[in-house]
């Protein structure tokens, strides 16, 4: 009876000690998964950042085509009424000079 109460306590003592290297071994797990974790975390911030970045730049870039755009129609439509005021302008003066032309006949 003795001996089996001997053998049930070092039974019960290699299972602790199987327990504590199990745990061991899952400890070094957990920090090394945490590690990587972190590792990726890192990474993916460095990407999200490079990419607002990219976002940033090429928002700046279309917005100065489209400023670029929007003054060249500024520009060719203020060229088209400038040649419209012009071409009524000589229409009227040479209206005007008909009119007088006329008027001395």
């Amino acid at each position: 009876d003795e001996l089996y109460r001997l053998k049930e306590i070092d039974v019960q003592h290699e299972i602790e000690d199987i327990w504590k290297q199990v745990k061991v071994e899952l400890d070094k797990l957990v920090e090394g998964q945490k590690a990587k974790l972190k590792h990726t975390e890192e990474k993916a911030d460095r990407l999200v950042a490079k990419n607002n970045l990219n976002l940033e730049q090429t928002k700046s870039k279309l917005q100065q085509n489209l400023d670029q755009e929007v003054l060249q129609i500024q520009a060719s439509k203020k060229q088209e009424i400038d040649e419209i005021s012009l071409k009524a302008n000589a229409d009227s003066s040479s209206e005007t000079n008909e009119t007088i032309a006329r008027r001395k006949f």
